[in-house]
């Protein structure tokens, strides 16, 4: 009687300590990737703050191609929002909103999952270089006191960040050429 008595003491103060450990970590999280389209910025701008356009390079959308989109709001630029739904967990549910844009340098969007039980910011900076536009897709969350949160967090780059390459990579071969 007394071991299991010992083993679950152990566990409660493991699980107490797991606890406590995770309001150390990091309360934010910040995923970003970047490419390189052999395109005007204006027509990779103009491209991206049209959720019409997005199936056509989503990473998502390949997973589930049955995905329900619903567009709403002006068909581009700010306002714009797009809804998803599917049944694939992969892709779930949610919503996306374009709330600002600075020139065509910056585009901030508002990114909701599930029943509006996590989301961020999401970021697409666009910038001139030699070879076209140099494209960076960043997604930003805050965890705020959920310390199981900040564990997911440190996750997240390798969770999202191979989704980020295949989108920008299928976003390059549907704008060039």
């Amino acid at each position: 009687m007394n071991i299991f008595k010992a083993i679950g003491l152990g566990f409660v103060v493991l699980l107490a300590a797991v606890f406590v450990f995770g309001f150390f970590l990091p309360q934010t999280a910040h995923v970003e990737r970047t490419v390189i389209i052999e395109q005007p910025k204006a027509t990779v701008f103009e491209f991206l703050i049209n959720y019409q356009n997005f199936t056509s390079w989503s990473p998502w959308h390949s997973i589930d191609p049955n995905t329900q989109y619903q567009f709403s709001g002006p068909a581009s630029g700010v306002g714009a929002r797009m809804d998803w739904q599917s049944s694939n967990p992969q892709v779930d549910k949610g919503w996306q909103q374009i709330k600002s844009i600075e020139g065509q340098e910056l585009v901030e969007i508002e990114l909701v999952f599930g029943n509006e039980s996590g989301g961020g910011t999401v970021y697409y900076r666009l910038q001139e270089v030699d070879a076209g536009t140099e494209v960076t897709w960043e997604f930003d969350t805050d965890f705020g006191n959920n310390p199981f949160g900040r564990y997911i967090g440190l996750m997240m780059d390798g969770m999202l960040g191979p989704y980020y390459e295949l989108g920008l990579a299928n976003l390059k071969k549907v704008l060039e050429p």
